[in-house]
């Protein structure tokens, strides 16, 4: 579901980007629009947060990233990945992360940009979702390891 709600942002940003006259389903009205939020300034937030050029390699939409993101967690239950030593530990700090940058866009979204994007909001609760999932995998006991047992 974030790699779809991802691709559709980005269809939006380009569109927005290369027609003023482009409107969305998600633009509902002045306060909820996400062509507004998807081409402003915070819409590349690696770039915002540390100052890069325009044609510096990592200053790319949000919905990139989120897309990457939403690739690894897709493979991350496949085999090869299985095998990954700390793997549910990588996940939890990933979908941390992940959750961090998401109540800081959300508070971006809300005070600073004044306005309610559906597409950033469904990705919210994509993640949160991924968040909520990697905790209850990180605080179960069960180990991709086999279980030792004392030979007598």
């Amino acid at each position: 579901m974030g790699i779809l709600v991802s691709l559709y942002g980005i269809y939006v940003e380009v569109n927005a980007s290369n027609d003023s006259s482009f409107s969305s389903w998600c633009d509902l009205s002045s306060y909820i629009s996400c062509s507004k939020v998807l081409t402003s300034e915070y819409s590349r937030i690696i770039a915002k947060i540390f100052r890069l050029p325009e044609e510096h390699p990592l200053n790319v939409p949000n919905t990139y990233i989120g897309i990457l993101f939403y690739l690894a967690v897709l493979v991350y239950p496949i085999y090869p990945f299985t095998l990954v030593p700390y793997r549910k530990n990588l996940f939890f700090i990933a979908s941390s992360i992940s959750l961090m940058f998401c109540i800081y866009l959300a508070y971006i979204l809300y005070f600073v940009l004044e306005d309610l994007c559906l597409v950033c909001v469904s990705t919210y609760v994509v993640n949160a979702n991924i968040f909520y999932h990697s905790y209850l995998e990180f605080t179960s006991r069960k180990t991709n390891q086999p279980v030792k047992t004392k030979s007598k």
